[in-house]
Order: structure tokens, then sequence, then C-alpha cells
């Protein structure tokens, strides 16, 4: 197991990201499996690495998601977004003293 900056470099260097999951997605920025199965996990990272093209397609697709989704300016547009609307949320709920 690696942790620290030893997992970030590690993750730098990588050409395969392997994320069981069931989350649903439309295979454009990754390639689906049955989770549960092994087999088909290591044998999808093995056609991958037999077809560059679609390695890259993919790639590329899925680097493109994880920024669009979740870049730090993206994390602080919608902190930003959510601080603004509990402003004004709160200001429309104040009640009026001595009203």
């Amino acid at each position: 197991m690696v942790v620290g900056d030893e997992k970030i470099k590690a993750s730098k260097e990588a050409h395969f990201m392997v994320l069981p999951t069931q989350y649903n997605n439309d295979g454009q920025a990754g390639i689906l499996v049955d989770s549960s199965s092994p087999l088909q996990i290591v044998d999808s990272i093995a056609e991958a690495a037999r077809d560059p093209e679609t390695y890259n397609r993919i790639s590329n697709a899925a680097m493109k998601h994880c920024h669009d989704r979740y870049s730090r300016e993206k994390h602080l547009d919608e902190l930003i977004a959510a601080i603004n609307a509990e402003e004004k949320s709160s200001s429309r709920q104040m009640p009026l003293e001595n009203a």
C-alpha cells in the first residue's frame, strides 16, 4: 500500500485506474465491466493496452470529464454559488425587528 507523496507520484505515473463501482456511466470515459468479475477487469485492461486508439479516446474523455466536474475552479464556483444562495435565503428569512 502506498500513501502520501508516494501515492500521488504513483497516480501521476499510472496508465490505468481501476475503480469497480455501480456508478451509472455511458462508457465514453471508461470501460464498463461487471464489477464483481476480476477476469473481466483484467481482460478489459489487456484489450485497452492492445488498442492505443481506443485507449487514447477513453483516456482523453476521462481527463476531460474529471476536469469539467472536479477541477479546483469547478469546486470553487459551486462553493461560491452555494454560499451566495445561502446568503440570499437567509436575508429573505430574517424576521423584522420590532415590526
